[in-house]
C-alpha cells in the first residue's frame, strides 16, 4: 500500500510540472500578462488542491498534445 501511495505522489509531481509548463506555454503563445503566472504560483503556494489541477492539466496536455499546433515548437 505504501508503494502505491509513493508512486502516486511521484506521478502527480511529474504531471504537475507538465501542467505548469503547459500554462507557461499558453501564457507565452497568447501573449498574456505575467499576472496569470503570478496568480498560478500564488494559488500553488496557498492551495494544495491546485497541484492536482496542474497535474490534470499536464495529463490532458499529454493526451491531447496541443503543442503540435504551436508554430516553432520542436515537438511534432
Amino acid at each position: 500500500q505504501w508503494q502505491v501511495r509513493n508512486l502516486l505522489i511521484v506521478l502527480i509531481v511529474v504531471h504537475m510540472f507538465q501542467g505548469i509548463a503547459s500554462v507557461h506555454r499558453i501564457v507565452f503563445t497568447r501573449k498574456l500578462s505575467s499576472i496569470w503566472l503570478i496568480a498560478m504560483y500564488s494559488f500553488l503556494m496557498f492551495l494544495p488542491q491546485m497541484a492536482l489541477l496542474m497535474a490534470c492539466i499536464g495529463m490532458v496536455d499529454i493526451w491531447v498534445r496541443h503543442r503540435k499546433s504551436v508554430p516553432g515548437d520542436p515537438v511534432k
